[in-house]
């Protein structure tokens, strides 16, 4: 067998002199049990390896977790569990517009409360599927005391600016100040304001008739 060229990779189980490595799995020398153990070890690597490429965004195990538990504490959160309306702490759902669906996504998160203010976060950062989608689009629904009320989100992740946004209120400016600081451990955080309700338009009242006919109504009755 001809050496390798200088600079080129020998193939597995090669080694560089071209000659069969040793003290592997898949060594002539090897066991029949070891090299059985081999394989099924590099196929588990290899099963690994595609569902990691498959789930970008994380483990499929830990976002399938995840919305299991979302559907089970969704619908009492909603309902008012756990709320923080009378404490500092509490539950809350909040409705957001997926980036890439543009379907309405809830999702259960704990919240500290600062008055009218709300500010979720997680350890998850650039993981975190909502904040990537409040970062997209920052209006979202958030079920507070088991109703649902219009907010504004702002959202920091690590990686993104920090800059403050002109229309973040100024009672939530040190805050932001103070979360900007944490993005760069992996955090991420939204601070949501209250938005104005949106009030639906009136419909036109339809044009009464004359007294004339209203009158001739009456009497054929």
């Amino acid at each position: 067998m001809l050496p390798p060229l200088a600079g080129a990779r020998a193939p597995s189980g090669v080694s560089r002199a071209g000659e069969p490595r040793t003290g592997r799995w898949n060594s002539p020398t090897a066991s029949p049990s070891h090299r059985r153990a081999g394989l099924a070890s590099e196929h588990a690597n290899g099963k690994l390896a595609r569902c990691s490429k498959q789930s970008p965004n994380g483990d499929p195990l830990e976002a399938q977790l995840y919305r299991s538990v979302n559907a089970l504490l969704e619908p009492a959160i909603r309902r008012g569990l756990g709320t923080p309306l009378f404490t500092p702490a509490g539950l809350v759902v909040v409705e957001m517009i997926g980036r890439k669906s543009g379907e309405r996504r809830r999702v259960p998160l704990a919240a500290l409360r600062f008055g009218r203010y709300l500010v979720i976060g997680t350890v998850r950062g650039e993981r975190s599927l909502w904040a990537r989608n409040l970062a997209a689009n920052g209006d979202a629904r958030v079920w507070l005391a088991a109703r649902a009320r219009p907010m504004r989100a702002f959202v920091l992740r690590p990686g993104a600016s920090a800059r403050t946004p002109r229309a973040l209120p100024s009672a939530l400016r040190p805050l932001w100040r103070a979360l900007a600081t944490l993005t760069a451990r992996g955090f991420a955080f939204a601070l949501l304001a209250p938005a104005p309700e949106r009030v639906a338009p009136k419909r036109a009242a339809s044009p009464r008739a004359p007294a004339s006919r209203r009158a001739t109504r009456a009497r054929s009755r």
